[in-house]
């Protein structure tokens, strides 16, 4: 072996170098850089969560180098809270945020405010665009205005989530202030969440409130929940003021209805016409307010379809027996095209 005579200061460098990629503090003796560097994910350095993950972590995106996808892997730490993680992630250069590597906490894991008003704008064409997002298998979540004020991309899959409360989970999703436009090509703007296990879900208090805003272009948009909702307790302010929404989904031919607080559920839904509710038991309101300033099923030409079983239940029921006219079986109702 033949030596040489080097700078120190040439060492120095290259180890701030393996630095700054691994993210590490180590330190190198020049036998151990070859391996450090070898180590190094081909294709440059992903993020990678550590010991240092916590609430509001990318908040607004600062100060984050730029990349097309946020992979992230973890390997040592047991994620429990991602309270407000993305909040008001605002980044033209991601498209897709991965995080379904990430090692979870199988009881719950907090995902208050996760993506909250998460979409990016492009200065080019003065259009929000939303951001794919990627969650693991299967992941129990408190999903409190999870996406609220934010932008759904179509390909994000929500049917792994297991959802323990979503109380404003997509509060104002797709509204956006202003007279930017949003891109409704890439958008959810029917959301169908009837694979997603929400059996456990206490509180759907205010979950679609004002949903689908910025498709306020006299299309229609459709919600469909019809998965069972035997654990839910609170729908008061449900739809509050969605007023795109033409046609609602609830629960399935399994679910037994506990509602205790039901109040302003579809009030200020003006293009609703069809709300469709299944179940083995009549799903109360707790609030004659339920179809206030709901146009169409106030003024009589929208209508409540349940089971063919319990038409005559619901006529009776207190607070829906103000709507008889409009309650009709199931078996008649015809889903109308787009």
């Amino acid at each position: 072996m033949s030596y040489v005579i080097t700078d120190s200061q040439n060492y120095t460098d290259i180890a701030n170098a393996i630095r700054g990629k691994n993210g590490s503090a180590d330190t190198y003796t020049p036998a151990q850089m070859a391996t450090a560097i070898t180590n190094i994910p081909s294709g440059g350095t992903v993020p990678t969560v550590s010991s240092n993950m916590y609430p509001y972590i990318f908040y607004s995106g600062i100060n984050w180098p730029l990349y097309n996808c946020y992979d992230f892997t973890s390997t040592n730490v047991l994620i429990n809270d991602l309270s407000g993680t993305f909040m008001n992630f605002n980044r033209r250069d991601v498209t897709t945020i991965d995080i379904s590597n990430w090692r979870y906490n199988s009881n719950s894991v907090s995902f208050v405010g996760t993506f909250e008003s998460c979409r990016f704008l492009s200065l080019t064409d003065s259009i929000y665009h939303p951001y794919k997002i990627i969650f693991p298998e299967s992941i129990k979540v408190n999903a409190e205005r999870m996406f609220m004020d934010s932008l759904l991309h179509k390909e994000t899959n929500l049917n792994s989530l297991i959802i323990t409360n979503a109380q404003e989970m997509f509060r104002s999703t797709n509204s956006i202030t202003g007279s930017l436009n949003v891109d409704s090509n890439t958008t959810v703007r029917h959301l169908n969440l009837s694979d997603c296990d929400i059996s456990d879900c206490y509180s759907l208090y205010g979950m679609f409130y004002q949903y689908g805003l910025s498709f306020d272009d006299g299309n229609s948009v459709k919600i469909k929940l019809n998965t069972n909702l035997s654990g839910t307790y609170n729908i008061s302010y449900l739809c509050y003021s969605a007023n795109t929404l033409t046609t609602l989904w609830l629960g399935d031919d399994n679910t037994t209805w506990h509602i205790s607080q039901g109040t302003y559920v579809f009030n200020g839904c003006t293009k609703l016409k069809h709300v469709v509710i299944r179940g083995t038991n009549v799903m109360n309101v707790t609030g004659s307010n339920a179809f206030t300033n709901s146009t169409l099923v106030s003024g009589g030409t929208g209508f409540i379809y349940v089971p063919d079983a319990l038409v005559e239940d619901y006529k009776a029921a207190t607070y829906w027996k103000s709507r008889t006219s409009q309650i009709k079986p199931i078996s008649e109702y015809v889903e109308e095209d787009d």
